[in-house]
């Protein structure tokens, strides 16, 4: 009898594993058909600002002054979005090989850079995570599903850019190796303005070096902006983040809660009420990273990779302006969770990670819906806030709940 329940048992598992596998595979599948349909039909409009924004940084105009833009524009004659330069002029660095070829071969080439970066993010991130087989295949049908990812490969973006730099940056920081975690760290702060957060953060978790060389080593990207480009831009660039951020405090794609408090009190620019209680809430968020992470400090490798894991998840929680396809890098905190999942204690814990993974990896958007651009309705909004909230609390039950390591 023994042996016909160990058989049984045996079979179950065997049965579990190959469905897994199976809805894994199809997922994968669709995947890289829809990657490749998006080559072909994506109209990567944000790949062709950076293009247009770093031609014309390569030529010495001034990307910030309407007219010696639109001298560019008729001269490539390439299709982009009208969103101004939001991150800062050294992250166009990045771009300077792209013009060196047709815009076509360039976009496409970018496509597949990201690819790889997208496979070399998750290679790093498996080995630091290191997730049981079947969380493991449970994760990549997650990432193969994750809608902001295809958001990033349609518009052209740069966040599976971002994704890898933050991975290695993580890597190498809970490695001790602070020349290997400050570099691709110093870059994405750059890239992604927001994400200069995560240098007070590594100051609080007692890592001032790998802080220090951070600050030390994106002032040297911004040297070596200065020195490719030129200086003109500077004062355009200090124009834009003093003037021109108006458009989106209550723009209809901006997730962020501020943009959703902006939504809910019909207020279209600065408010200081609006302003006063979005400053608090991200206050209140800072202060719940800050208690976790520093108690994750002073214990081992698991408990700083939670630590990490609840600073990106809440970071879009604390950011002014955040898109869907700026939760790619969320991913991070989202396979973590994954891969601990089989340490969830309570039905509460397991409930969120479902609300996460389901809110942030599906598609879910009303912004073409004018009922809910304003007022209660707009709370729809929220559903994106909401899974990273989720995210960060599971995360940070997560890493208070870690063992310490020994010694």
């Amino acid at each position: 009898m023994a042996s016909v329940e160990a058989a049984g048992s045996a079979g179950g598992r065997t049965g579990v594993t190959f469905a897994l596998a199976l809805i894994v595979a199809l997922a994968v599948f669709r995947y890289g058909h829809d990657i490749v349909k998006l080559a072909v039909e994506a109209p990567f409009i944000d790949f062709g600002t950076f293009y247009t924004y770093t031609s014309a940084l390569l030529g010495s105009a001034n990307p910030f002054d309407p007219a010696e833009l639109a001298r560019v524009d008729a001269t490539l004659g390439v299709r982009h979005s009208a969103t101004p330069p939001t991150f800062t002029p050294p992250g166009y660095l990045l771009f300077v090989p792209f013009t060196a070829i047709p815009y076509r071969a360039a976009n496409l080439a970018w496509l597949a850079l990201g690819q790889g970066f997208l496979l070399a993010a998750l290679l790093v991130l498996r080995r630091c995570v290191v997730p049981a087989p079947i969380l493991g295949l449970t994760g990549l049908f997650v990432v193969s599903m994750y809608q902001p990812i295809y958001e990033d490969v349609a518009l052209g973006n740069l966040n599976l850019t971002m994704l890898v730099l933050v991975v290695l940056g993580m890597a190498a920081h809970v490695g001790r190796n602070p020349v290997a975690a400050a570099l691709p760290l110093s870059l994405a702060v750059h890239l992604k303005p927001p994400y200069v957060l995560l240098i007070p953060f590594l100051y609080w978790v007692g890592s001032p070096v790998v802080a220090t060389l951070t600050l030390v080593l994106a002032g040297a990207w911004f040297g070596l902006a200065v020195a490719v480009f030129g200086y003109q831009w500077i004062g355009g660039y200090v124009q834009f983040l003093t003037s021109s951020w108006r458009w989106v405090h209550s723009w209809a794609k901006n997730l962020s809660p501020h943009a959703i408090l902006h939504r809910l009190f019909g207020s279209d620019g600065p408010s200081v009420p609006v302003e006063v209680v979005s400053l608090a809430l991200a206050l209140a968020v800072a202060l719940g990273v800050m208690r976790v992470t520093r108690a994750a400090a002073r214990q081992g490798t698991e408990s700083a990779l939670g630590g990490w894991a609840v600073a990106l998840a809440a970071l879009p929680l604390v950011s002014p302006l955040t898109e869907e396809h700026h939760l790619v890098v969320l991913l991070i905190p989202l396979l973590f969770v994954l891969a601990r999942a089989d340490r969830l204690r309570t039905r509460s814990e397991i409930a969120l990670v479902i609300l996460a993974a389901v809110l942030l990896g599906s598609r879910y958007s009303v912004e073409a819906f004018p009922a809910f651009s304003r007022g209660p309705a707009s709370l729809a909004y929220a559903g994106k806030a909401l899974g990273a909230g989720a995210l960060a609390i599971v995360a940070a039950r997560l890493t208070g709940s870690a063992e310490p390591r020994p010694g």
